[in-house]
């Protein structure tokens, strides 16, 4: 339960400066704001544990050391099978794929797959099993996988989440983030050419938005109980897909940083961004955006 409130606060925390425009516009424009639809979740939980999945499969080497540039370290002994490697910075999982060259993808563990199924149907969810597994893609592309296997014993993070840091006053405190390199991780961003409509089907596998926002561009918060998704409205002619996003108060200095390990084509700085805000790209071709609170 922290960690749903916990992103309802980041919502809470992108959204002031958006509310506040859209109030001057409805004001200029003499218009009343457009109420909301209420979107519940379904009753569904697609697992008991989630992590970020990068298929890795033609830039192993390359790869694992660009994550451990990031502040990610190996954390042994989480799976059977070998080619499965999870990493971990205390602030959020990934697990790079040996044997899979997939764009990032949110991973859950469910040991009731067949459980888990009978629920997908019912909320009209389509899905696929290429193994004893279950894939599920969204309308813009993300993909969800479901693991038939148990989380007892799996490595589990500790260090307190944005909501965590906000209420003890240490998200300004750079010593405090749980990542010494990027900071603390925020979301798993998607982008979609409808927020609403990505929010109706993101409600359809069990997560919680926030209500539509707008800084600039549509966006919403969405959540369960192990993952935090953004979904953000389209704002060009260029398609980014998904990206593991970072925030940081200190994030200038840590870019600097970063600056000096990683080669610069790796990282896209902008006016668009804002100061202190930069997209690295992962040498298999994922995003991190790393954003400047």
């Amino acid at each position: 339960m922290k960690k749903l409130i916990g992103v309802l606060a980041i919502a809470i925390l992108f959204g002031c400066n958006s509310e506040e425009k859209k109030s001057e516009g409805n004001q200029a424009n003499n218009e009343e704001p457009k109420k909301q639809e209420k979107i519940i979740p379904a009753d569904l939980e697609l697992g008991d544990y989630s992590f970020v999945e990068i298929g890795v499969k033609n830039t192993f080497d390359e790869s694992k050391s660009f994550y451990e540039t990031m502040g990610f370290k190996v954390i042994p002994d989480q799976f059977e099978d070998t080619a499965m490697i999870m990493m971990s910075d205390n602030s959020l999982k990934i697990v790079l794929n040996k044997g899979s060259i997939a764009p990032a993808m949110l991973v859950y563990l469910n040991k009731d797959l067949n459980g888990l199924k009978a629920k997908l149907k019912e909320q009209g969810v389509l899905f696929s099993e290429p193994g004893d597994y279950v894939q599920i893609k969204s309308p813009n592309g993300a993909r969800v996988a479901v693991l038939n296997m148990d989380s007892e014993g799996k490595y589990q993070t500790t260090a307190p989440n944005m909501m965590g840091l906000m209420e003890t006053g240490q998200i300004g405190n750079p010593g405090a983030l749980p990542n010494p390199v990027i900071g603390v991780f925020g979301e798993f961003s998607h982008q979609v050419r409808d927020v609403e409509a990505a929010m109706k089907w993101w409600a359809k596998l069990g997560l919680m938005g926030s209500g539509i926002m707008e800084y600039g561009y549509k966006f919403a918060i969405l959540m369960d109980k192990y993952s935090v998704v953004g979904v953000h409205e389209k704002q060009d002619d260029k398609w980014i897909g998904s990206a593991i996003t970072y925030f940081a108060t200190d994030q200038d200095a840590r870019l600097a940083r970063l600056k000096e390990v990683l080669p610069a084509t790796m990282i896209n700085e902008s006016a668009k961004l804002g100061p202190g805000s930069a997209i690295v790209k992962t040498p298999e071709g994922n995003l991190f955006f790393v954003f400047k609170l």
